[in-house]
């Protein structure tokens, strides 16, 4: 095959795996996993070049496998790099055993620390067409190995060399750019899927983002279980009289705050609507959640103090509800922790009531 449409194959393999990157980081979360199976997509790239090499010369392949590594170093981080250096270090051997395969590899492993080095290096703005191309240029290095190539004698085919340069720049700016776009496609979605479940005011999460997190939490199955907190700020109305609504959200605001220094960082923080917050604490006991609710009724309590001079202190009634995680659906602790909050402004406010049983 011409070595040109050789280039061709590689220039189309490598699309196809721009376009495996944005799916697989669309649906695998787990970011070294993702990671690592991109890895292998690459490497496997890489011998999909060495298959189709622009020229043979004995046992030695000159090829486009360093744009495939290379791009593994710079966009996958050290799990991906290894990975796809791996199976592309297979995959040379498994075409033939000689120096020059074992110098093939060494090629593969500086177009991989070359990808390395570029995406620790690189400016901010990064992702200009000329920082990519400077990648491209970089992974290219690579090539020098083919002087120690014994079956050369010295003379290598600068043509094939130049060829080959000049796609891993070309490739770069190209292929850099798509993955970019992939990168920054999925930052929007996520951005708009966390302001979806995400209240403005406060930042904490409102029904649909705590639902996420209960689904989440519920399926871990702690050994001590959970217990939901629905927090209401009494006579808030109040407030918003003396303080107008501007004032009235800044007690929402420092309310939330307050509410989220008060339980541990794996406790979840919602805002339920107008003046009620909810905490769902997970693989805690009874005890364990009776001590939050009043940790959080007592640190809600304290005096705050506008910017203006003015002084506000409100109070809060916490209702609560304890489980055996995974035993209880998320709308029968809710109803079950609303019955309690009742019962504590009913019984005066300003305190915390459990429910002993599960909403019928």
């Amino acid at each position: 095959m011409h070595p040109v449409l050789n280039i061709v194959d590689s220039a189309a393999i490598m699309a196809g795996l721009a376009l495996f990157y944005g799916t697989f980081r669309r649906h695998i979360r787990h970011l070294a996993l993702q990671h690592a199976l991109l890895g292998i997509a690459f490497g496997l790239g890489a011998i999909a070049s060495m298959l189709q090499p622009i020229l043979t010369i004995g046992s030695v392949i000159i090829d486009a496998r360093a744009l495939f590594t290379g791009f593994a170093g710079a966009f996958l981080g050290l799990e991906g790099a290894l990975a796809a250096l791996a199976v592309a270090a297979l995959g040379r051997l498994s075409i033939n055993v000689s120096s020059a395969a074992f110098l093939g590899i060494v090629s593969m492993v500086i177009s991989t620390g070359a990808g390395l080095f570029w995406q620790r290096v690189k400016p901010p703005a990064g992702k200009s067409w000329k920082c990519l191309a400077g990648l491209g240029a970089m992974v290219s290095l690579s090539y020098s190995t083919l002087w120690l190539v014994p079956e050369l004698k010295g003379s290598v085919p600068i043509g094939s060399i130049a060829l080959l340069t000049t796609y891993n720049i070309v490739g770069s700016v190209v292929l850099g750019t798509f993955i970019y776009r992939e990168q920054n496609l999925q930052n929007r979605e996520e951005t708009a899927l966390e302001a979806a479940a995400t209240d403005p005011l406060t930042g904490l999460l409102n029904r649909r983002g705590f639902s996420q997190q209960f689904a989440e939490v519920e399926a871990r199955q702690s050994a001590r279980g959970s217990s939901l907190l629905l927090i209401d700020i009494d006579h808030f109305k109040s407030v918003n009289d003396g303080f107008g609504h501007a004032g009235g959200d800044e007690v929402l605001r420092v309310t939330a705050d307050r509410i989220r220094r008060a339980v541990r960082p794996q406790d979840t923080v919602l805002r339920a609507g107008g003046e009620e917050f909810g905490v769902l604490l997970n693989d805690i006991d009874e005890p364990g959640a009776r001590i939050s609710a009043e940790r959080i009724r007592a640190l809600v309590s304290e005096p705050y103090r506008f910017s203006d001079g003015r002084t506000v202190k409100v109070t809060a009634s916490v209702g609560g509800f304890c489980w055996e995680t995974g035993s209880v659906p998320e709308r029968i602790a809710a109803d079950t922790a609303d019955l309690a909050l009742y019962k504590a402004k009913a019984d005066g406010r300003d305190r915390s009531v459990f429910a002993l049983r599960p909403a019928a």
